[in-house]
C-alpha cells in the first residue's frame, strides 16, 4: 500500500516545517529479516548521535519514527537501545500506523481520542482485508 518514496516526501515536509535534518532510512530492500531491521536502526541511531555535530544536529533533541511495518522495527530498535542502555539518546519516537496488533481497531469509535479514529478506520481496514472473519 505504501512505499518508500511516499515516505521521502513526508520527511522533506516535516524538515522544512520543523527546520531539522531528517535521515530516511528503508529496511526492507532485500527482505531484511528480523531482529536485523531494528538492531540495523539501533546501529544508525547511535551512528547519528554519535557524529550529530558532523551532521549539524543537537544529540538531545533526537526523534525517531516509523510507519507501518517500519513502527515495528523502530520498537525493536528502542529495545536494542535499552538492551545496550543507551536508549535515553531518544527524545521522542512516533509509531505511524504500527503493525503491532488491531486492538485500536476493537476500541469503540466514541472511546478513542480525535487523533486516534483515523488509525483505528485505517488498521482496521488492513485487518479485515487480511481475515474474513474479522469482525466475529
Amino acid at each position: 500500500m505504501f512505499d518508500f518514496e511516499t515516505f521521502v516526501l513526508e520527511g522533506c515536509r516535516t524538515a522544512v516545517l520543523f527546520r531539522s535534518q531528517v535521515f530516511l532510512v528503508d529496511f526492507w530492500k532485500g527482505g531484511c529479516k528480523a531482529p536485523m531491521g531494528a538492531k540495523d536502526f539501533a546501529d544508525t541511531i547511535e551512528y547519528i548521535n554519535n557524529y550529530s555535530t558532523k551532521f549539524g544536529i543537537h544529540k538531545d533533541h533526537l526523534c525517531v519514527g516509523g510507519a507501518g511495518a517500519g513502527a515495528w522495527v523502530l520498537l525493536g530498535a528502542l529495545n536494542e537501545l535499552i538492551k545496550r542502555n543507551t536508549v535515553d539518546i531518544i527524545e521522542a519516537a512516533f509509531f505511524i500506523s504500527p503493525v503491532v496488533d488491531d486492538a485500536i481497531g476493537k476500541v469503540q469509535m466514541k472511546d478513542l481520542a480525535f487523533w486516534e479514529v483515523k488509525w483505528a478506520k485505517y488498521t482496521t481496514g488492513f485487518f479485515k482485508m487480511m481475515a474474513t472473519d474479522y469482525d466475529k
